[in-house]
């Protein structure tokens, strides 16, 4: 790659480029001697209109395509792990200048020939231009040793197309008088960085294997004696899909991770779950099924496949509801309203941390409904971290027999028929 003195020395070497042609033309017999200059446009005419040809580095973008070519040059902690090299293009202002007519159109046409005829600034011409004998006494030291000559591309010309919007605006900010233009982009020139990346340690050796890298495939998740039905605390999971059994693989309840010894592993599409027979049961609500298989990489290194997560409601189950004694009783409209407290038994048990509502619906036609609210807390008392029965207070519930269910972190306890109707378990208020 080439050193920060390279932008110089591209274009000391296209100086040289139009010079020697200018030369080779005998254009000299023309128009008389023509020097070639690199200044701004602004700084070329002093009084009297010289007869010269000028050359100005007006802009400098980013390659595009060397730009995307590297890896990030630092790390997540801002640690330099790389040393892409800058990657720009430049693009150059050609000027021809002629106090008399048709000069300055002479020194355009040699100039733009000599352009369109050798587009690439090879790697002879550069060496000549930048090490020529005798020395250049205009190039330093330091641009003659840029090593333009080797970067892995070589330089590019190619004419650009300016519009005379774009003209106007340029001559404009040149502050100077227009005169005939070509413009040239020069692609690509790469400046090796300064600041190294840091270097890694050297390969010992390298393993070649095959390991199958497809994932489980969980279909569905119900409950094995009633597909259709609610899963509760003692229902057997029945997992069915694909690729689910095997070395390293691992059956998951939300964050809970079924011990192998408790899965029935009944082949790679079925697997059967008893929840009653785990040794810690997941708790009521909703919970991400997951089969999960370890596979094992290169040098010991593990990676774990996980199929899509299939989502289940555990319910809980509610028994015994029972009005406790000291309910108090009032008459409005005809229409006895007792206010007291309700107990009812939960499996399984509920912590504290648990959001739980007794629902009370009425089995008389045109009997209302009532949600009554456990307090926070659910009756839990440390060291407990749990409780099987819960209780809530309710106000003014008209008499009569009512249905009780459950809700646990929203997953409701299911209500038994009798008859057609549901009837059970229930209370009398």
């Amino acid at each position: 790659m080439s050193t920060a003195y390279a932008l110089a020395a591209v274009t000391a070497v296209l100086r040289r480029r139009l010079h020697t042609r200018l030369m080779e033309a005998d254009v000299a017999a023309a128009v008389g001697t023509v020097p070639v200059s690199t200044i701004p446009p602004d700084q070329v005419v002093t009084g009297t209109e010289p007869t010269q040809l000028n050359i100005y580095l007006h802009r400098v973008t980013p390659n595009p395509g060397w730009c995307n070519r590297d890896l990030p040059s630092r790390d997540t902690g801002g640690v330099r792990v790389a040393a892409p090299p800058l990657a720009v293009d430049l693009h150059y202002l050609m000027t021809a200048y002629g106090k008399d007519p048709l000069v300055a159109e002479v020194l355009f046409g040699h100039a733009m020939q000599v352009m369109h005829e050798r587009p690439v600034l090879t790697r002879d011409e550069v060496r000549a231009a930048l090490n020529a004998t005798p020395p250049d006494p205009t190039i330093p030291s330091a641009v003659s040793a840029s090593q333009l000559a080797d970067q892995v591309e070589q330089v590019r010309f190619t004419l650009e197309t300016l519009s005379s919007e774009e003209s106007s605006r340029m001559w404009s900010a040149l502050q100077a008088h227009y005169r005939m233009t070509a413009t040239y982009g020069a692609s690509v020139l790469l400046i090796e960085p300064v600041v190294r990346g840091r270097s890694a340690l050297p390969v010992l050796g390298v393993d070649v294997g095959a390991v199958d890298l497809v994932p489980p495939e969980l279909a569905s998740v119900t409950n094995r004696d009633d597909p259709d039905g609610p899963v509760f605390p003692d229902s057997v999971l029945l997992l069915r899909g694909r690729g689910m059994g095997g070395e390293g693989t691992s059956y998951h309840i939300g964050d809970l991770e079924i011990p192998p010894s408790e899965v029935d592993v009944q082949g790679s599409d079925k697997v059967e779950i008893d929840l009653s027979a785990l040794t810690t049961p997941p708790g009521v609500g909703m919970h991400a099924v997951q089969v999960r298989r370890a596979v094992v990489l290169a040098h010991g290194s593990r990676s774990v496949l996980s199929s899509d997560p299939v989502m289940v409601s555990l319910r809980p189950v509610a028994s015994n509801p029972s009005k406790q004694p000291g309910s108090t009783s009032t008459t409005v409209n005809g229409v006895t309203l007792r206010t007291g407290t309700l107990t009812v038994d939960v499996r399984p048990d509920v912590t504290a941390a648990q959001r739980v509502t007794i629902l009370l619906s009425g089995t008389g036609e045109g009997r209302p409904g009532f949600t009554l609210a456990v307090p926070p807390g659910n009756g839990v008392v440390p060291p407990a971290t749990s409780v099987g029965t819960v209780e809530a207070p309710f106000t003014r519930v008209p008499v009569g027999r009512y249905v009780v269910r459950v809700e646990v972190d929203r997953a409701q306890s299911v209500a038994g028929m009798t008859g057609g109707v549901f009837a059970t378990p229930g209370v009398t208020i």
